[in-house]
């Protein structure tokens, strides 16, 4: 487990409960699921790799045609469905970061707004 402190995201500096909370609840879905193995779908894994007909092509093309300020669901959902469509691993890899780091900052407006 990476210890906030630890984590390389702020230089040591992380003040945010948030990276604790995300590790308290990675701990309660390895205790409660165990180690899960999931395909990730995306990954050309078997010779099958995602249609270019499949919904995550839909709803990406929508997030990304849609002028105008975009919410949070939009921008997570757009990031979400550009993780999954990479078809190799590093990208991907790059893609779920970007997830978290909006995840996180969904969090911390929660946080702000949960303070007032």
């Amino acid at each position: 487990m990476i210890e906030t402190s630890d984590c390389g995201c702020c230089k040591g500096d992380c003040n945010s409960p948030v990276y604790d909370d995300i590790s308290a609840e990675r701990r309660k879905q390895k205790e409660k699921w165990d180690a899960q193995e999931h395909p990730m779908r995306a990954l050309n894994v078997g010779g099958h790799p995602i249609p270019a007909n499949h919904r995550l092509y839909d709803r990406l093309e929508y997030y990304r045609s849609v002028p105008g300020v975009h919410g949070w669901y939009d921008i997570l959902m757009e990031e979400v469905c550009e993780a999954f469509l990479e078809k190799y691993l590093n990208k991907q890899r790059e893609g779920f970061v970007r997830v978290a780091a909006v995840a996180v900052q969904i969090i911390e407006k929660i946080d702000e707004e949960l303070a007032r």
